[in-house]
């Protein structure tokens, strides 16, 4: 789980992950995401107590494989695109073709 300075939060957003986990059909879950994005007023300040309007959509961002790099220049890394998904799967977490 990786959060930085950039991730804003929904009231509640921890118990959110728990049910989410509970409601996986594997026994070795794993959870992913792609944050969701946000935008602050126009008249912010940077200093000010943070005004971020989440973005309010049912729409599902997920994290697809690309391509690797290029292992000539050393950088066989896979890279990662989104995709927005039509649908908010019910609310359960779709299974990922990247299954360990």
């Amino acid at each position: 789980f990786q959060i930085d300075s950039h991730f804003r939060f929904v009231r509640g957003w921890d118990q959110l992950c728990l049910d989410q986990l509970v409601s996986c059909p594997s026994p070795r879950p794993i959870l992913t995401a792609y944050a969701s994005s946000y935008s602050l007023p126009k008249d912010y300040q940077a200093g000010e107590p943070d005004r971020a309007i989440l973005a309010t959509g049912d729409a599902v961002t997920i994290l697809c494989a690309d391509k690797f790099g290029d292992q000539n220049r050393d950088d066989p890394f896979l890279r990662i695109k989104t995709r927005t998904c039509r649908s908010n799967f019910n609310h359960v977490p779709p299974p990922s073709l990247l299954w360990m």
